[in-house]
């Protein structure tokens, strides 16, 4: 459970970062 909760929190972080650094490249987006 704690996993799953902590993933949701990275996710959620990145999709932040990635809307706050649009210069940073899609590659964690293009992996997943």
């Amino acid at each position: 459970m704690s996993k799953t909760n902590k993933k949701s929190i990275v996710d959620q972080t990145i999709s932040r970062l990635n809307e706050l650094s649009p210069k940073l490249p899609d590659k964690r987006k293009g992996k997943n």
